[in-house]
């Protein structure tokens, strides 16, 4: 009795078709994974931060800096922005040497800190275009 060889080029290609699925599965997961760090860095900034900075980033008069024309904002290294929100700034350019600088919000940690670094680096700088 002879036995078909007609299975054996359909498992790789069984196994290519999984594997697309599970890599196509994986990026969409991640996908909306940034969506959803997206969100949350951009509802931390709208508690936290727009009350200095603005809700658009442009800065609100003495209390904040405008984040939306600034090179530091949008160049600057996330870790060094988590490290600026985690624990604040001193005003060092003495515009208003009244106001102490950017205070410390050392409870904003982790993955919340990086969400909200990454949407003042990314999504903040690119509204209203």
């Amino acid at each position: 009795m002879k036995t078909s060889n007609s299975n054996k080029p359909t498992i790789p290609l069984l196994l290519g078709i999984a594997s697309a699925f599970l890599v196509f599965t994986a990026s969409s997961a991640s996908a909306q994974d940034d969506v959803a760090a997206l969100e949350d860095g951009k509802w931390l900034y709208e508690r936290s931060c727009a009350g200095c900075h603005g809700v658009d980033g442009q800065g609100v008069s003495a209390f904040g800096n405008s984040l939306r024309d600034s090179d530091f904002a949008a160049s600057a290294p996330a870790e060094v922005i988590v490290s600026l929100i985690q624990n604040g700034r001193y005003n060092r350019d003495r515009i208003y040497p009244e106001l102490p600088g950017m205070p410390a919000f050392d409870y904003i940690r982790g993955l919340e800190a990086r969400a909200l670094a990454n949407y003042v680096r990314g999504a903040l700088q690119n509204e209203g275009e």
